[in-house]
C-alpha cells in the first residue's frame, strides 16, 4: 500500500540513468575486436555470461545510484513538528474526573478498583486484549504491544474532514513539511489516512505502558502502517461504533510493588448505561457469572517503576 513521496520522479531519473548508461557502453564492434585481441574467443566460458555479470553490476548501481537520489530530496523536505491533538482519550487518566465518567464496576467500587480499570484499558483496542505474554521487558517482539502503543497514541492535528458516503477532503494548504507530503501522496493515491503518528511518540507510549526499558521496533501492524523515512504511522480505516470494550475485575490482590488483577472484557457505551455482552444483553452482579461462561479470564500482574508508574508486567488467561 505504500508509495515513496516523490513517486512521481522515480520515472525521470530512471529513464536518465538509462540515458546515461546507454550512452557509456562501448559498441559492439569494438567490444568484439577487444574480445579477440585478448583471446576470449577462445575462453571455455559462455559468451554471454560475462555480458550477463556486468548488466547484473550496472543494474545495482543504478539502484544504489537512485536511492541516494531519493534520500538526497528527502533531506531537503522540512521536518518540523507539527501539533499533536491534546486529548486525554488516547492514554487515559486515572484522576477524579476521569474515574468519574467510568461506567460502574459490578464487585469492587474502591477507587483503587476504578484506577486499574483505566490502566487494564490501556492495555486494550477495539479488537480487545493483548495475547497473554510472561515477561513485559519481552514484548517488544510482539507486534500486536505495537498495536496496543498506537491506539493509545496521540495523533498529529491535521486538517482534513472525511464522513461516510463523501469523498476525503484535506483542508490544505500542503507544504513541503514530510508529513503533508505523506498525506498528499496518501490522497492522491486514493487512500484514506485516518490519522498519523510520529513513531517517537508511539515509542513514548510504549514505554509508559511496558517500562523506560522497552526497545521499539518499528513494523506495518494492520490498520497502521510504518513509513520509514518520514518515521511515521498511518492509520488507514475507521473505529467502528460507539461500544467499547471494558474490564469487569473480578478479584484484586496487592502485592508488595503493584497489584494483581483479575478481569473479564466486557462492552460499555457510558457510565449511565448497563454493561453488555457482545450481542448486546445487560449484565449485572447477579447474571454475571452465566452470562460470560464462554468469555476469557484475564490476570494482570502490574508493578511499579521507580518513578511510581504503574505498568502491566505480565499476562497470562485463566482456565477454570
Amino acid at each position: 500500500m505504500k508509495y515513496s513521496l516523490i513517486i512521481g520522479i522515480i520515472p525521470l531519473l530512471v529513464l536518465s540513468m538509462l540515458f546515461n548508461g546507454c550512452a557509456s557502453q562501448p559498441s559492439p564492434d569494438n567490444t568484439e575486436q577487444q574480445s579477440r585481441e585478448s583471446g576470449g574467443e577462445h575462453s571455455p566460458v559462455p559468451e554471454d555470461s560475462g555480458r550477463q555479470s556486468s548488466e547484473n553490476e550496472e543494474t545495482d548501481s543504478a539502484a544504489d545510484s537512485l536511492m541516494k537520489r531519493i534520500d538526497a530530496l528527502y533531506a531537503l523536505l522540512d521536518r518540523e513538528r507539527l501539533q499533536v491533538v491534546e486529548d486525554n482519550g488516547y492514554l487515559l487518566k486515572t484522576d477524579a474526573a476521569s474515574l468519574a465518567e467510568l461506567p460502574a464496576q459490578l464487585f469492587f467500587q474502591t477507587t483503587e478498583a476504578y484506577e486499574y480499570t483505566q490502566i487494564i484499558r490501556n492495555y486494550l483496542t477495539l479488537e480487545g486484549q493483548l495475547p497473554e505474554f510472561d515477561d513485559a521487558s519481552r514484548i517488544v517482539y510482539r507486534p500486536d504491544a505495537l498495536k496496543i502503543a498506537l491506539h493509545h497514541t496521540p495523533p498529529i492535528k491535521l486538517r482534513w474532514e472525511y464522513s461516510m458516503g463523501k469523498e476525503f477532503v484535506y483542508h490544505g494548504p500542503f507544504t513541503d513539511n514530510v508529513i503533508d507530503m505523506l498525506v498528499k501522496q496518501e490522497v492522491e493515491q486514493g487512500r484514506m489516512p485516518c490519522d498519523v503518528y510520529y513513531a517517537e511518540d508511539v515509542e513514548d507510549t510504549m514505554r509508559v505502558l511496558f517500562g523506560d526499558d522497552i526497545d521499539v521496533r518499528h513494523t506495518d501492524i494492520y490498520p497502521y502502517y510504518y513509513y520509514a523515512k518520514e518515521h511515521a504511522y498511518i492509520r488507514v480505516s475507521d473505529f467502528g461504533g460507539p461500544a467499547w470494550q471494558y474490564p469487569v475485575i473480578t478479584a484484586m490482590n496487592p502485592t508488595p510493588d503493584g497489584m494483581i488483577c483479575e478481569a473479564v472484557i466486557v462492552w460499555a457505551l457510558d457510565k449511565d448505561t448497563p454493561l453488555m455482552t457482545g450481542d448486546m444483553r445487560d449484565l449485572t452482579a447477579e447474571n454475571f457469572e452465566t452470562e460470560t461462561t464462554n468469555y476469557e479470564k484475564y490476570r494482570y500482574t502490574f508493578g511499579m517503576e521507580k518513578d511510581g508508574r504503574i505498568i502491566l508486567k505480565s499476562l497470562k488467561k485463566i482456565f477454570e
